[in-house]
């Protein structure tokens, strides 16, 4: 639990298209604008301590891979609440990115996707 606390925020990992491998990203995998739905991707070595961070599981109180969880999106630095949300850990190598990754889906508001993103 102590090194999510030490994890960047989605906001300070790269977000850039050309990256290394096992550089963190956390790119808005849907189209930008409104939407009903939104998916933001967070790739690389510390994917599962950001969504620790930002992530609030609900009933299942606990992240299991490759398993879909209803929870809540947090700020991490005050924990109120942003959103209610879906969200599945992803383990390399078996993710899109073939590393580490996790995705978030939340209601697509342009606002509520820069508050998580932020």
């Amino acid at each position: 639990m102590t090194e999510a606390l030490d994890a960047p925020s989605i906001s300070q990992v790269a977000v850039a298209p050309s990256r290394k491998p096992n550089s963190d990203q956390a790119p808005r995998i849907t189209a930008t604008g409104r939407g009903a739905i939104a998916i933001v991707r967070i790739s690389g070595d510390e994917a599962a301590a950001i969504l620790e961070r930002v992530f609030r599981p609900g009933e299942a109180r606990s992240m299991r891979p490759w398993r879909l969880v209803y929870g809540r999106v947090v700020d991490p630095d005050d924990h109120r609440e942003l959103d209610e949300a879906l969200a599945v850990l992803m383990p390399a190598p078996r993710s899109y990115t073939g590393e580490d990754s996790a995705e978030i889906q939340i209601h697509g508001s342009p606002l509520i996707v820069e508050q998580v993103l932020q």
